[in-house]
């Protein structure tokens, strides 16, 4: 089910005040603003978003100096991705007591499923919960076999019963491990009759399958992708 909030929903959410109440420090802001239009974290970290800031600030300047004829010093434009990142956790957790209420009121629920396979052995990895409920959540843990059986499935589908409804499909990925890892037994691509297994090509998965064989290959492409992971971890220590 997707996860639809009405715009009344959204509105009320983003003028909820957060961390300094009345006087919101510019962290908060970006977070609502974040909130509000659905972008990420990393785009507001970009140097465009930090000038689009500063050119509203200096067009807020000139508009009030020339109705209200008053001048002010625009402060420096200065806020931290750690920062943000804070504003944000807080705000969720300021809003979260409503949207925890409207999840339950719509009955909204969420499953998360992987599989993989270790040399013979093949794993089923899951969890479904009900985002509207603190407890009672539906947790599975790890579950490895050397052979899945039909009965096997059946009893674990059957555990995913929530609220009366039943598992209809599994959308996987694609690639060899998840397709064995789910079923290994069943050329035709399905657990077992009735359930539906699709298969979408992750083309995230295979561009790192890719690189991964890329750098296996060629030792100076090894080089230079190790010094780009090194750069990558001290710029977000830095940030």
């Amino acid at each position: 089910m997707p996860n639809y909030v009405p715009a009344e929903h959204q509105v009320e959410n983003t003028q909820q005040a957060v961390g300094s109440g009345n006087d919101p420090s510019l962290e908060e802001i970006i977070a609502r603003l974040i909130a509000s239009l659905d972008i990420s974290l990393y785009a507001t970290m970009k140097p465009a978003f930090k000038s689009f800031l500063e050119s509203f600030a200096k067009w807020l300047k000139n508009k009030v100096n020339r109705e209200q004829g008053i001048n002010f010093t625009i402060p420096d434009i200065e806020f931290t991705r750690r920062g943000v990142r804070e504003a944000l956790i807080t705000l969720g957790k300021t809003d979260s007591s409503r949207g925890l209420k409207f999840c339950e009121e719509f009955r909204i629920f969420s499953i998360s499923l992987d599989c993989g396979t270790h040399g013979s052995r093949h794993g089923l990895f899951s969890c479904v919960c009900n985002p509207g409920k603190t407890d009672r959540h539906q947790f599975f843990d790890t579950t490895i076999s050397t052979n899945w059986t039909y009965e096997d499935y059946h009893t674990w589908f059957d555990s995913l019963k929530v609220n009366k409804k039943h598992v209809a499909g599994v959308v996987g990925d694609g690639l060899p491990a998840q397709v064995k890892g789910l079923c290994h037994w069943r050329p035709e691509g399905a657990l077992f009759p009735g359930l539906q297994t699709v298969y979408i090509r992750c083309l995230n998965h295979v561009l790192n399958n890719a690189i991964v064989h890329a750098r296996k290959q060629c030792p100076l492409l090894n080089e230079l992708m190790i010094e780009f992971t090194r750069l990558s971890l001290s710029l977000r220590i830095t940030i």
